[in-house]
């Protein structure tokens, strides 16, 4: 099915002007769930120094695959308008997986859900699903509105095609044309972030990105791919390194592996959306299928204004878990 263009809109609220944004409908598969690990994951920050190889491993293990779901049962409906409910087994999946990335990047990992929201946000993401669209500011003309429904559009990320904990890796990839910006993967990695709301149905996934920001463990920069070890799994082309306030105008980056400078296109230096932050495409075929080895790529973001230093240096380490 052809995928529909989402619309973007601007917010003007009582915090730093914000784009919020939607996901078109994309094919996802779902990896198979292990056993979950409860007593390694709600922690403030990890310590770069001491993420070590194995603690990617684990980390992939007990964090990504542990928060994979076969279904997100929800048991609403289109006809008559109800927005139903889902599992709370399906909230905490999608804050794991969330948590799972805001953790190899370095951030708080500690992250809640406001379960005060759910209900709104079941009545947003019925909305898109009667719809068969995303909306930002959906007209009351709309099937199943809600006042309710339409204030969860404003404030959150949209996706439609596939929901629970899945719909956070295609935000977390953001690869389409109109998401050059990688709007969905800068809300779900904001600096200070500290709490996010979810609503679901079969085929939308609504992740409220507006619930509170008060987090102090903000590392020295936010990069995706991150300076760590990353599995192949959670390896996409687009690429971003943020900073809050940085000013990357005129920033420059280049990537090498093999000692080679790889190709690459800058998309995106908006300032509009959480974190200040560059965006680039990497080139056709510099992800590769698969690795029977540890693949290093040395990224470097010059030019940088505003910030403790003008030139950061780091190493993506992509990993076959």
């Amino acid at each position: 099915m052809m995928s529909k263009h989402p619309k973007n809109i601007l917010l003007l609220l009582s915090v730093p002007v914000l784009l919020i944004y939607g996901c078109g409908k994309d094919p996802v598969t779902t990896p198979d769930p292990e056993p979950q690990d409860t007593t390694t994951w709600n922690k403030p920050a990890i310590n770069p120094l001491t993420y070590t190889r194995d603690s990617a491993v684990n980390d992939y293990k007990q964090m990504y695959l542990a928060s994979a779901l076969t279904s997100v049962n929800w048991t609403g409906s289109t006809t008559g308008c109800n927005a139903g409910t889902v599992p709370q087994n399906v909230h905490d999946a999608v804050l794991k997986r969330i948590n799972y990335f805001r953790k190899i990047t370095g951030l708080n990992y500690n992250c809640v859900m406001d379960e005060s929201l759910y209900a709104a946000q079941q009545q947003t993401a019925l909305m898109m699903t009667a719809n068969g669209d995303l909306d930002h500011n959906p007209p009351t003309s709309w099937s199943c509105y809600t006042t309710e429904g339409a204030d969860g559009a404003k404030k959150s990320n949209l996706r439609l095609g596939s929901s629970g904990s899945i719909a956070v890796d295609a935000f977390m990839e953001d690869s389409e044309e109109y998401n050059v910006d990688a709007g969905h993967r800068r809300w779900l990695l904001y600096s200070k972030q500290s709490a996010f709301s979810h609503g679901t149905t079969d085929d939308v996934e609504v992740i409220h990105v507006l619930v509170k920001s008060d987090n102090t463990y903000i590392p020295e920069f936010i990069a995706y791919p991150p300076a760590n070890f990353v599995p192949i799994q959670v390896m996409y082309p687009r690429w971003s390194f943020s900073i809050p306030d940085a000013d990357f105008s005129a920033a420059k980056v280049t990537v090498k592996s093999d000692g080679q400078n790889m190709s690459l296109d800058v998309v995106s230096r908006t300032t509009k959306v959480a974190d200040n932050t560059i965006v680039w495409d990497m080139g056709a075929g510099s992800i590769p299928s698969d690795i029977s080895t540890d693949k290093t790529y040395t990224v470097t973001v010059s030019g940088v204004k505003g910030t403790s230093k003008d030139t950061y240096t780091y190493d993506v380490v992509m990993i076959k878990p």
